[in-house]
């Protein structure tokens, strides 16, 4: 895989991880706020809720890198 090809995975797999974890924030904020009938006083967890998908993207980004490494998952991917 050339150079280019790499930066662009890179770059799909923070951007499509970024939209999801911004996609979970929004989910955690809309039930605290509405199941749990907090209001406006959801938005208190927004920073933590946005902490905890910054490590689960870096976490995730780390690890898919890992296991790109190993042989026989290496072989399995469609790329």
């Amino acid at each position: 895989l050339s150079a280019k090809g790499k930066r662009l995975r890179i770059f799909a797999r923070l951007i499509s991880g970024g939209i999801a974890e911004l996609f979970m924030v929004i989910g955690y904020f809309v039930y605290e706020a509405v199941i749990l009938g907090l209001g406006w006083a959801a938005a208190a967890g927004i920073v933590g809720n946005l902490g905890q998908g910054a490590f689960g993207l870096g976490a995730g980004f780390i690890i898919i890198t890992m296991l790109e490494r190993h042989p026989y998952i290496k072989s399995r991917m469609p790329y």
